[in-house]
Order: structure tokens, then sequence, then C-alpha cells
């Protein structure tokens, strides 16, 4: 029963992408398009865009443009009457249109999810538990959703989903700790997520491994630093400056301007509380769409002096390397005519290859280039006689 409502959703997609090839492919049809376009007066400027079946992002972004035209394509229908013969898979129906609309809704949230924690101009890795727990609870309310078709893929995903998040044993603790290195969030934001999905012993467990962690690597940094003393640099430099612009007339001050000083060393030393304690008790930071993170670690550096030195390596880490684009193609795993044509000593031979160059001590680049891959692969998909010169010459090389 799964198997079925994903292959309908399948279905409706591949008719759905034939239409939008066949109107792409000459001029005539894009202008009788447009003119459809116009007497249902659509006010989108958008423009068709063909999507790469092995890249769900792409297609993603195919339907959600296709769907504004839903009436334009209606239109061409009634107006062409061969069309559905001209088209393989056939013309899009009223259930395709509906199967389009319950998928746009589903994979939305992931994609823009997605494109967030794949970002390379700002910090994702506070963010990553609040976007995990987000996706769950989308998750868990589909799987339940009267739909069937969008309940079964909910439940489809719920299970790889559990694969990578679902175990309390493989928790990712420097994640955890990114986050609470954000003063919006703390160790209050990481007991609330958990809450809702373990027992509390369980999250109390939790909680005090993400403080044993978080003061280990303060100590570690804090043996790491020369001037442990929080105020022995503020001192020095505060007895220098007025040094060298007040006269020996305030001599008495200086005197007693160190002695305070030295007083609030003292007080720090005796005091229990380490500056992950007094993080940690501080208030939570208001939470705006316009929190710069680094930039608050850097004003409140002479308050967390060691910890603002553990924030700035550990909020440097990004939750993913690998581009929005890329990170859910299913590329590598189509065996085609093209991807499949390799025999099993040529494949050992690129293999063995690909390892020699790889050891080698010259700066050899043998890493695909996705960007001139994705463009070929729409070439290949606007043209199939593109598609047979690559395979003819190929075969020729080999």
């Amino acid at each position: 029963m799964a198997r079925d409502g994903i292959e309908k959703v399948n279905n409706s997609i591949s008719r759905i992408r034939s239409a939008v090839r066949y109107i792409r492919s000459s001029p005539q049809r894009s202008q009788q398009f447009n003119i459809c376009c116009e007497q249902e007066k659509l006010p989108s400027k958008c423009t068709l865009c063909l999507d790469v079946p092995s890249k769900w992002n792409y297609t993603y972004l195919m339907l959600e443009t296709v769907l504004k035209f839903q009436k334009a394509f209606e239109r061409l229908d009634n107006q062409e009457q061969n069309l559905a013969s001209n088209l393989n898979d056939g013309f899009p129906n009223e259930g395709d249109w509906e199967n389009a609309k319950v998928l746009i809704k589903f994979v939305k949230t992931f994609y823009e999810v997605t494109k967030r924690i794949s970002g390379s101009l700002y910090v994702t890795a506070n963010s990553y538990l609040g976007e995990v727990f987000s996706m769950q609870e989308t998750l868990d309310g589909w799987s339940k959703s009267s739909d069937d078709c969008l309940s079964v893929m909910a439940r489809l995903m719920k299970e790889n989903f559990d694969k990578y998040w679902g175990k309390f044993d493989k928790i990712n603790m420097m994640l955890l700790i990114a986050v609470v290195l954000d003063p919006q969030y703390k160790l209050t934001f990481v007991k609330f997520c958990y809450s809702r999905v373990y027992t509390l012993d369980k999250v109390n467990e939790l909680i005090g491994r993400v403080r044993e962690l978080l003061n280990r690597m303060h100590l570690h940094y804090q043996m790491l630093d020369s001037t442990s003393s929080p105020y022995s640099s503020s001192m020095t430099q505060i007895l220098n400056d007025i040094e060298v612009e007040t006269c020996k007339a305030n001599q008495a001050w200086l005197r007693s301007r160190y002695k305070f000083l030295k007083y609030l060393e003292e007080q720090e030393r005796a005091s229990s509380k380490t500056e992950v304690d007094r993080y940690l008790e501080d208030s939570l930071e208001c939470h705006t769409s316009n929190f710069e993170i680094l930039g608050w670690w850097k004003m409140n550096s002479s308050r967390y002096r060691i910890l603002s030195q553990v924030a700035r390596d550990v909020l440097a880490i990004p939750i993913s390397t690998i581009a929005s684009e890329s990170a859910f193609s299913t590329g590598e795993r189509i065996l085609d005519q093209f991807h499949g044509s390799l025999t099993p000593k040529i494949v050992e031979c690129l293999i063995c290859t690909q390892d020699w160059l790889r050891a080698s001590p010259l700066p050899i680049e043998v890493e695909e280039r996705l960007e001139e891959l994705e463009d070929l692969e729409l070439v290949i998909m606007e043209d199939p006689g593109v598609a047979a010169a690559i395979s003819n010459s190929s075969t020729l090389s080999l």
C-alpha cells in the first residue's frame, strides 16, 4: 500500500515533467503556452524550469513553478486535442496536480531547512537542534495525516530520520555544545527539546554529559592560555595607560586602583564559580532574527575570556559541508545505460588509478566539478541527442 502511494506520486511527477519538456522543446510551443497564460490572466512572471530527476530540490523548484501555471496547462490541453498523444506519459490530469500539491507541501519544509543548514556565510552549528526537532515534529504530524499519500511519505522518511537522530547513545555532543554556546538557548533549550522525546532521567543524564564536556573544554583552553587570570591583562593595560596619561601627583589614585584590581582578582579566585557556571546562570538573550552570535561573543570576551575562545572554535564548525544542491542527490545511486556501462575490470582500473592519484605528493585534482555535471545533466535532459553523442565518444575513447 505504501509503495503504491509513492508510485502514484512518481508517475504524476513524470507526467508533469514530460509536459514541461514538451512546451520548452520549441519556441512555437512556448509562445502558444504564453498565450494561454495571458488568456488565464496569470500575473506571475516566472518561467517554466525543467528539473534534474536525480536532485529532489530541482524537482521541488520545478513543481513550485508549474503549479502557478496549472490553469494555463489545462487551457492548452483543451485547445490542443492531440497533446496527450504527443507525450509518452500522457498529459497531467487533476489527480497529478493534487499529488504535486501534496509533494510540494511535504518537501518545502526540508528544502528550506537544507538551505539554512548548508549556508557558508553565517554560523550554522547553533541552529542544528532547533532544525532537527522542527523536522521531527513535522514528520510526526504528517504521519498521522488523513491524507494517505502524505502519511505514507512521512512514515517512510521518519524511519530514515530515526536512523540518524533517534538513538540516544549516538547524539553528537559537539553539536549540543554549539547550541549551549548560543546565549539565546544555552542548556535550557537542550532540556526543552529532549524532554519532548525522552524521560526526565534521560534528559538529566544528557544535560550532565553536556555540562561535563563543556567544563572539560573550558579547562583545556584555560591550560593553553598563557594568562589564566581574568584580570591580569586588563590590570596591566589600565596601569600602563594611566601611567602615560597621568602625572606623578596622581600616584596615590594609581595605588588605590591597583589594590582594587588585586581585590577583584582575589575574589574571583576565591569564588567556586567558573566562567561556565556564570555563563549558564546568566539570563538568556532576547531571541531576534538578526542576532549576531559571533559579535555577541566578541563583545563579551572580557566577561568570558576563556569561554569565548571555546565558542570561537566550536561555532566555526559547519553542520554540513555539502551544498544543498547535492545533499539529497540520488545521482550516484542510479544505474542506466550511461551510469552502469563500465565493465568490472574498467571499474577496478579507475578505482586503483584514483587511489594512486590521491596518494601522489603532486597536487592533482581528481574531484568532479558538480556545477559542470549539473549543467551537463540539464543539457542531456533537454536534448537526448547530446546524450547519444557523449555515449558514442566515450565508447570510441575506450
